[in-house]
């Protein structure tokens, strides 16, 4: 159900359980928008996430609610080794553009940290999103097929939105951005880096420890009336990094290789992977 928020100037979705706040995310797990009443209980209830992900030795722990789990009725999968660029991966993920709330995981399968494999993928096509250390690499179809129709003052607004959006990271770059202009029938999805520049209190310890969190995430948008509005967030990879690195925010390239790979009943073999680059943009 939607009602107008006058006070924030919008059209909000609200939505039944604690865990589906608007701007918020546990875990990774898909969100969605609701009141502003529970924007508060969202806000907190992501700081604590962030306390029981955080072990002892104030590392993020995996999720086991972050990734969608293989189907194992499924004989479909992606495996192959990216050739270029030369370095080990920090992780391989798979999404259907028509289901971006799935993200499946994929294993990394020779000590070099080299290739990649998926099991258990359903029949659909996927898009693919190769994450290094200080680069990562996506082919997500943001525009599912439709012609991109933004017009600067939608850019600028969405800006706005994503920015104001979770509180809990206090900086937000967009890397990329597609969809369609219209009152009441805009659509948009992003790609965007969020970061928290400020420490995280140990689970098991109780400790504060200074790392910051890094989180990439696919942002759904919609032109609700009065102004646009993210309704679904989902956190692809999210780490913790030194606060002196200079990885807050990691280079994006954009590369059609990733875009659209079709699986049915078997391995499909991708091979050698040039993840040869195009500048993100439309």
């Amino acid at each position: 159900m939607r009602q107008y928020n006058g006070t924030a100037g919008r059209w909000e979705r609200s939505v039944g359980g604690v865990c589906g706040w608007e701007e918020g995310t546990i875990g990774g797990v898909w969100t969605v928008g609701v009141s502003a009443r529970r924007r508060a209980v969202g806000w907190v209830c992501s700081a604590l996430c962030l306390c029981v992900l955080t072990a002892a030795n104030g590392q993020v722990s995996r999720s086991r609610y972050l990734y969608t789990a293989p189907d194992p009725s499924a004989r479909g999968g992606i495996r192959g080794t990216v050739a270029g660029p030369g370095e080990p991966l920090s992780g391989v993920f798979a999404l259907p553009p028509d289901e971006p709330r799935f993200v499946y995981k994929a294993d990394l399968t020779d000590s070099g940290r080299r290739s990649f494999a998926f099991t258990g993928l359903p029949v659909a096509k996927y898009d693919l999103v190769v994450v290094f250390e200080n680069a990562f690499y996506e082919g997500l179809r943001l525009d599912r097929g439709e012609s991109g129709t933004l017009t600067a003052e939608d850019r600028r607004r969405i800006g706005e939105i994503i920015e104001g959006s979770e509180p809990f990271f206090n900086r937000k770059v967009l890397h990329r951005l597609q969809g369609v202009t219209g009152r009441m029938e805009g659509r948009a999805r992003a790609i965007c880096t969020f970061v928290r520049t400020k420490g995280a209190l140990g689970f098991l310890d109780g400790k504060m420890y200074p790392d910051h969190r890094r989180s990439l995430k696919l942002v759904l948008l919609e032109d609700v009336g009065p102004g646009w509005q993210v309704v679904k967030t989902r956190e692809i990879y999210v780490t913790q990094i030194p606060p002196d690195s200079g990885r807050d925010v990691i280079r994006h390239v954009y590369t059609p290789v990733l875009t659209g790979i079709r699986v049915v009943d078997k391995v499909k073999d991708l091979g050698e992977l040039t993840l040869a680059s195009r500048e993100a943009g439309d």
